[in-house]
């Protein structure tokens, strides 16, 4: 077993653990049942609600344009 200083083993798991949690963000994994439902929602989009119309007309700024 190889002798290393406390500070190095931490810096080592907290360097593991970030690359875990930045994988993590990158790839998400579904099961089967989401899996078709993911590919039937992007087959068949649904309408935009007046909600979405709205918010989608806003600027950057969170005005509203014409």
């Amino acid at each position: 077993m190889a002798i290393v200083d406390l500070s190095a083993f931490i810096l080592s798991a907290a360097f593991e653990r970030a690359e875990e949690v930045l994988e993590n963000q990158k790839r998400r994994e579904l099961d089967e049942e989401n899996w078709r439902t993911l590919n039937m929602l992007i087959a068949e989009p649904v309408s935009p609600t007046l909600a979405l119309r709205a918010l989608m007309r806003k600027n950057k700024d969170g005005k509203a344009t014409k």
